[in-house]
C-alpha cells in the first residue's frame, strides 16, 4: 500500500513548510505534529503551532489556538494524542494559549477536542506559572496522565534541587507530583531529562544524569527501579513491562560500539537484546537520529512491545541496500527490517500493532509528515453481538438510554479498533463503554416504522477505506394493548375495576371528555407506597396531557390527591396506609376535560435521609477547595436505601433535572444566593459521590464564625419512586493554613498563623502576612504587602508597590511598576525575573539593602539577547560598560543610593536600573548573576 502523506490540509493541499516530530494513536488513526506551515487551518502565524490530522476522516484541525480563536502567540511543538484522539498535550512559550500567561516561558497544556478547552499542566502550587521552563510531554492512552521534564521548583512542594525533574499530572484529581526520586523517595542532585508514560499510565521511564542512567517509576506502589546503565530516550509498551531505549554502553555481549545502540528490555522475562542489531549480529555502524530540536534520538515501540522503530544517519550495515532510514525491529523474529520508504524518515511512531508508523520526511524539498505502512499481516477484524434485545414498547420510558446489545470484537492482534455505526435508523443509536444502546430522549411512539435498524461496523484503523466488518442489529417497536374501559367512580358497576399490585404498573385511556378510570390496590398497614401517573402516548392513542391522581379507602372516601401543579406534568403521591386492606386509585384529567392514555404505577419508594457536614475554613486552600463525601451513607441520619433493596439514583438537585456527562458526572451550580460567592456541586448520581467545591472567590471566614450552604436532592429507583433529602455543610472559620482571595476593591487581609496564601486581586490592596510561612500577591493595583516573622514570598506583580519583608529570609518579587522593596531582618533575596520589571521611570528600590548578607538574583533575565537560551550576567564593578552584552555594573550616585545598572543587547547603555539604598560598595557576592 502506497504511503500517505498526512501534513494536509482538510482540503487535501500539502503543507507549504516544514512539519515535524510526529505521534500517532494506537488506533493509527490519529496523527499530531507540529509545522511552520501557514495552509494547513484559519487562523495561522507563521510559527510553530501544533495540529491534528483525523486519517478517517480526511481532516486538520488546529491544536495550539489562543484565546478566543486568535493566533497563539509563541511557539508550540513536540505533541502527543490520547487514543482516543480526544486530548493533545504539547509545549509551548505561547503567552494567550489560556488567561493570565505573562512569561514566555515553556509550558505543558492539554487540548481537549471534546470541548474545546485548552488547559494549562505545569502550574506552580497556587496555580499560576510555574518559574522554570517545563517541556518533553507525554500522555497515557486515556488523556489522564501526562508525563512531562521541568526545571521549576515550585510545582510541588520541598523542591531544592535546582535541577530539571521529571512530574506527573493527574487530570482528574489535578494533581502534580515529581516521580524523578531516588529509590528512597528522595530528590536527587542530577537532572533528569527524557520521560515517557506507558499507555496505562501506570509506569514513567526517564533518564537522569549526563551519563544518563535509566530508571522506571511505579505509580501505583511509588516505587524506582533501575533500568540500564547509560540509557537514554526511553519508549514503554502500553502496560509497561517492555522498555526500548538507546545506550552507548555495552549492554549486551553483541552490542560493543562506540556509538550509541538501540536496546530493548523485558521486564517480566528480565531479558535484554540488541534492537540495532547488524546483518552480521552485531551493534549497527550509524547513530540514532535525533528529533526536531537535536536534543533526543526518537525511539518508539508498538503498544503490544512487539515492535522497536528507530531511525538512523551513517548505518549501511542493518539491512542491505539501505542507509539514513527508518528500520523495525521485531522482537517475535529478532531481526531488523527496513521501512518501504522512498525517503529519509525520522521521529517514527508506532500504532498498537505496528501496523503503521509515522514518520518526519527529511528529504531535500519536502520535510512532510508521513504514514507508512508496516505490512504485519494483520488479519482483519470480526464483529457480532451478544445479549441482544429483540423487541420493545413503544411506551418504553427512554429518559436514559437502553443497552439493546453487547459489541464482541474478535481480532488477532491486541490493537484498537474503531466502531462505528451506519444505516437508516443509525442517529437514534449509539456505542458506549463497548456496547449498543438506544440513545436517550428517543420518542418510539412517533416512530413510522414497526422495526429499527442498524449496522455496527468495526475497523482496525490498519488501513484507510472501507471498515472491515460489519453485523446488523434490528429491534421491533411493539404498540402496548390498551385494556378496556374501567370503573368510572366507587360506585360503577358497569366496568371492572382495574387491578394494580405494589411494584407494579397498568396502562390504560381516558376514551372521552369526562371519563375516570378507577384500580383496585391492597395495601398493607404501616406499608409507604408512592403512585406515580405519567402521560404517555400509546399506539395511535396521544399521552394524557394534564393528568390527577386521587387516592381512596376501602370505603371509597378520599384520603389524598395531587393535581401535578400545572399543564403538561405528571402526578405522584407519596402514601403511608394506616390500615391494611383495599384502597383505590382513581385516574382523571383536568376539570374532566382531558383523554389520552397514560401509565399508572405503584411502588416501594427508596428513602433518602438529610446529611449533615462539617467543614472548616483551612480545609478550603490550595487546589482543593471544598469537601467530599457519598450522600447515600450514615451522614447524621441515617443512609439511604431501598425496601426492595433494589438500585436508585440521584436524579435532581434544588429540584432541577441533573445533566450527565459521559463520564457519569453532574455538575450543578447550587451558589445563588449563598454565602459562597461561587459554589458548584459534582456528583456521581449512581454512587452518590460528591464533591462541593468553592472557587477562589471564598469569602474569608473569621476565627469561629460558621456559615452553612444547604441544598436538596432527589433519588429515584428504576421505576419512578423517588424521595427527597436536604444536605447541610456546615463551615467553619479556623486560623490554619489558609486561602484568602481579595476583590475589585482595595482590600485589608490579615492571613494569621498558618502556611496562607492571600491574592490581593485588583485594587489597592493591604496585604499581611502575620504568622507562617506565606506567599503573597498584590495583584493588578498599588499595593502594601508585608511578610512577617518567617520565611515568606512577596510578589508585587502589577502596580507601583512597596513590600516589606519584615522577619525572616524572604524572597521579594516587585514585578512591574515602580516598586519600593525592603526586606527587614534576615537574608533575604530580591529576585528580578525580566529587565521590564525595573527600567526608566518604573525603576525600583531596594531600600536597607545588607550588604554580605541579601542578594540581588537576577538568574532568570537573559544577560545577552543576541543569542539563543539564557545567558549568566558578568559583574564589572563600578567599571563603564565595554559595549559587551551581559555586564553588570554600580554607579554610587550619593546619598546612600547605588544605582545597579545591566547591559543585555551590548549597547554600551543600561537596559534596567535598580536603586540600592545602602548598596555602597557591592560585589559580586551580592549577586545571584
Amino acid at each position: 500500500m502506497a504511503n500517505e502523506i498526512v501534513s494536509v490540509n482538510s482540503a487535501g493541499a500539502f503543507a507549504n513548510d516544514e512539519s515535524f516530530d510526529p505521534n500517532i494513536s494506537g488506533d493509527g488513526r490519529y496523527v499530531v505534529y507540529h509545522s511552520w506551515a501557514t495552509n494547513l487551518s484559519s487562523p495561522s502565524d507563521g510559527g510553530f503551532d501544533v495540529y491534528l490530522y483525523d486519517r478517517l476522516l480526511d481532516t486538520t484541525e488546529l491544536i495550539s489556538v489562543g484565546l478566543s480563536g486568535a493566533n497563539s502567540i509563541g511557539t508550540s511543538i513536540r505533541a502527543e494524542v490520547s487514543d482516543d484522539g480526544r486530548y493533545v498535550v504539547f509545549e509551548s512559550d505561547s503567552t494567550n494559549l489560556v488567561s493570565g500567561d505573562l512569561t514566555n516561558r515553556s509550558d505543558i497544556f492539554l487540548y481537549d477536542r471534546q470541548t474545546g478547552s485548552m488547559q494549562r499542566v505545569s502550574e506552580n502550587l497556587a496555580g499560576g506559572e510555574a518559574n522554570g521552563n517545563s517541556e518533553s510531554a507525554s500522555i497515557s492512552a486515556d488523556g489522564r496522565f501526562v508525563a512531562f521534564l521541568s526545571n521549576a521548583s515550585d510545582l510541588v512542594v520541598g523542591d531544592t534541587n535546582g535541577r530539571s525533574d521529571v512530574f506527573l499530572w493527574d487530570r482528574v484529581t489535578g494533581d502534580t507530583q515529581r516521580v524523578s526520586l531516588t529509590t528512597a523517595g528522595a530528590q536527587t542532585s542530577l537532572s533528569s531529562f527524557s520521560a515517557d508514560i506507558s499507555g496505562d499510565g501506570r509506569y514513567i521511564a526517564f533518564d537522569q544524569g549526563n551519563d544518563g542512567d535509566l530508571y522506571l517509576y511505579d505509580r501505583l506502589n511509588g516505587t524506582v527501579e533501575f533500568i540500564a546503565d547509560q540509557g537514554r530516550d526511553p519508549s514503554l509498551s502500553h502496560d509497561g513491562q517492555v522498555v526500548a531505549f538507546a545506550s552507548q554502553a555495552t549492554l549486551t555481549p553483541n552490542s560493543s560500539s562506540t556509538t550509541a545502540q538501540v536496546f530493548v528490555y523485558d521486564r517480566t522475562a528480565n531479558q535484554l537484546e540488541l534492537a540495532s542489531v547488524s546483518t552480521t549480529g552485531g551493534p549497527m555502524d550509524g547513530l540514532p537520529t535525533s528529533d526536531s530540536r537535536g536534543d533526543s534520538a526518537p525511539i518508539s515501540i508498538s503498544g503490544d512491545g512487539q515492535t522497536v522503530a528507530f531511525a538512523t544517519r551513517l548505518a549501511d550495515n542493518l539491512v542491505n541496500g539501505f542507509g539514513d532510514t527508518v528500520y523495525l525491529y521485531s522482537r517475535n523474529t529478532q531481526s531488523v527490517s527496513a521501512l518501504d520508504v522512498p525517503f529519509s524518515g525520522v521521529s517514527p511512531s508506532l500504532s498498537y500493532d505496528a501496523s503503521v508508523v509515522a514518520v518526519d520526511n527529511r528529504a531535500s524539498n519536502d520535510d512532510q509528515i508521513y504514514v507508512a505502512f508496516n505490512g504485519v499481516g494483520n488479519n482483519s477484524p470480526t464483529v457480532a453481538l451478544s445479549n441482544a434485545i429483540s423487541s420493545i414498547e413503544s411506551i418504553q420510558d427512554t429518559s436514559n438510554r437502553i443497552k439493546v446489545a453487547d459489541i464482541v470484537v474478535t481480532d488477532d492482534l491486541q490493537g484498537f479498533n474503531i466502531l462505528t455505526l451506519a444505516g437508516t435508523d443509525s442517529s437514534l443509536f449509539e456505542i458506549f463503554d463497548g456496547s449498543l444502546f438506544l440513545k436517550a430522549g428517543v420518542n418510539l411512539s412517533n416512530i413510522n416504522t414497526s422495526q429499527l435498524s442498524v449496522q455496527v461496523w468495526v475497523d482496525d484503523g490498519s488501513i484507510l477505506g472501507a471498515p472491515d466488518d460489519n453485523v446488523i442489529f434490528e429491534l421491533t417497536v411493539t404498540q402496548p394493548v390498551v385494556p378496556d374501559d374501567f370503573a368510572d367512580s366507587f360506585g360503577d358497576v358497569s366496568n371492572p375495576f382495574g387491578q394494580l399490585s405494589v411494584e407494579g404498573a397498568v396502562s390504560g385511556n381516558l376514551e372521552v371528555i369526562g371519563d375516570r378510570d378507577w384500580f383496585e390496590v391492597n395495601l398493607i398497614a404501616g406499608q409507604t407506597v408512592q403512585f406515580n401517573l405519567v402521560g404517555r402516548q400509546s399506539g395511535a392513542v396521544a399521552p394524557l396531557s394534564d393528568p390527577i391522581l386521587t387516592l381512596y379507602d376501602s370505603a371509597g372516601d378520599l384520603l389524598d390527591i395531587d393535581d401535578d401543579g400545572g399543564d403538561g406534568l405528571n402526578s405522584r403521591l407519596t402514601f403511608t396506609a394506616t390500615s391494611s386492606g383495599t384502597h383505590f386509585v382513581e385516574v382523571g384529567g383536568f376539570a374532566d376535560t382531558e383523554t389520552g392514555a397514560f401509565r399508572l404505577s405503584a411502588n416501594l419508594p427508596p428513602n433518602a435521609n438529610d446529611d449533615v457536614f462539617a467543614a472548616f475554613e483551612n480545609s478550603l486552600d490550595g487546589d482543593f477547595k471544598g469537601i467530599t463525601g457519598n450522600l447515600f451513607a450514615e451522614n447524621g441520619f441515617g443512609t439511604d436505601s431501598h425496601p426492595q433493596g433494589e438500585t436508585f439514583t440521584i436524579t435532581q438537585v434544588n429540584g432541577e433535572d441533573l445533566i450527565v456527562d459521559a463520564g457519569g458526572i453532574a455538575i450543578i451550580d447550587v451558589a445563588a444566593g449563598g454565602f459562597l460567592s461561587s459554589t458548584a456541586l459534582a456528583i456521581i448520581p449512581d454512587t452518590g459521590t460528591f464533591a462541593f467545591l468553592i472557587d477562589d472567590a471564598y469569602d474569608f471566614l473569621p476565627v469561629g464564625e460558621t456559615r452553612t450552604e444547604t441544598f436538596t436532592y432527589t433519588i429515584e429507583d428504576a421505576d419512578g419512586a423517588a424521595d427527597t433529602a436536604t444536605v447541610s455543610i456546615t463551615i467553619t472559620g479556623i486560623d490554619s493554613n489558609d486561602l484568602f482571595n481579595g476583590t475589585n476593591a482595595a482590600d485589608t487581609i490579615r492571613a494569621g498563623i498558618g502556611n496562607d496564601i492571600v491574592r490581593g486581586q485588583n485594587g489597592s490592596d493591604r496585604l499581611f502576612g502575620d504568622n507562617g510561612v506565606d506567599r503573597l500577591f498584590g495583584g493588578n493595583q498599588n499595593d502594601v504587602i508585608r511578610g512577617g516573622n518567617q520565611n515568606d514570598f512577596l510578589f508585587g506583580d502589577n502596580g507601583n508597590d512597596r513590600m516589606f519583608g519584615d522577619g525572616g529570609n524572604d524572597v521579594l518579587t516587585g514585578g512591574l511598576g515602580r516598586d519600593i522593596v525592603n526586606g527587614g531582618a534576615g537574608r533575604d533575596k530580591f529576585d528580578y525575573n525580566r529587565i521590564q520589571e525595573s527600567r526608566g521611570a518604573a525603576r525600583d528600590k531596594i531600600d536597607g539593602f545588607r550588604h554580605n548578607q541579601d542578594d540581588i538574583d537576577l538568574r532568570t533575565i537573559d544577560a545577552n539577547t543576541t543569542v539563543g537560551g539564557n545567558q549568566r550576567f558578568k559583574f564589572v564593578g563600578d567599571d563603564g560598560f565595554s559595549r559587551t552584552a551581559g555586564e553588570v555594573r554600580t554607579r554610587d550616585v550619593g546619598g546612600n543610593i547605588t544605582k545597579v545598572e545591566g547591559d543585555v543587547n551590548g549597547d554600551g547603555r543600561a537596559d534596567f536600573t535598580i536603586d540600592v539604598v545602602g548598596g555602597a560598595n557591592l560585589t559580586a557576592g551580592d549577586f545571584l548573576l
